[in-house]
């Protein structure tokens, strides 16, 4: 922590993505890898909302088909938020899975 600290004060350039997130709301460092910081925000969100949710959209006759995509979608905020290397194909196409599951279902995730 205390190194964050000592480089947040040496580097000029976090007063002005300070100054832009009070400005704007947000810094220009959050657009660097929008998809990164997508998935940090809707992460522990969609995680949240899954955990409490009661019900699901009518559409669906069991409860655990909704579940069931909720946990793709969570699997690829993590993997998208996380960053860390190149997933492998099989582990891509789970998470381009996810990330469509996201868009379709985008305007369900209410309760």
């Amino acid at each position: 922590m205390f190194e964050k600290i000592k480089r947040f004060w040496r580097d000029k350039r976090e007063w002005r993505f300070l100054r832009e997130k009070i400005t704007r709301g947000f810094s220009e460092k959050e657009t660097w890898c929008l998809d990164h910081t997508i998935a940090k925000f809707v992460l522990p969100r969609l995680k949240y909302f899954r955990e409490v949710r009661g019900g699901c959209p009518g559409c669906f006759n069991k409860p655990k088909e909704w579940y069931i995509i909720l946990d793709k979608m969570i699997f690829a905020m993590e993997k998208i938020a996380i960053d860390d290397d190149f997933p492998d194909k099989h582990e891509d196409n789970k998470i381009q899975e996810g990330c469509k599951l996201f868009g379709k279902w985008f305007q369900c995730l209410w309760w």
